[in-house]
């Protein structure tokens, strides 16, 4: 199970937001030994329901006035060459 190091970017409309290198377990980060799909997420709450942002499947996401002032999330999903 890996994770992203932090989500970099500012959050007003127009901005882009980047997800942070992905690191795991067995010492993979990033680059080309890991082949991530994205997902952007937003929720109107730290801890509520975080719902998928339409067509925000890249490493970066540019935020519309919709995701002003909400909680954002990415969520990435890989296998590195040790199949974790």
């Amino acid at each position: 199970m890996g994770a992203i190091a932090a989500i970099s970017g500012t959050t007003t409309q127009g901005q882009t937001l980047a997800a942070g290198a992905i690191t795991d377990a067995d010492g993979t980060t990033g680059g080309s030994s890991v082949a991530a799909t994205y997902q952007w997420t937003v929720s109107d709450t730290e801890n509520g329901t975080y719902t998928a942002i339409s067509g925000a499947i890249a490493s970066t996401f540019t935020l519309t006035q919709a995701e002003v002032d909400k909680f954002i999330k990415v969520v990435a999903s890989y296998t590195d060459a040790q199949v974790q």
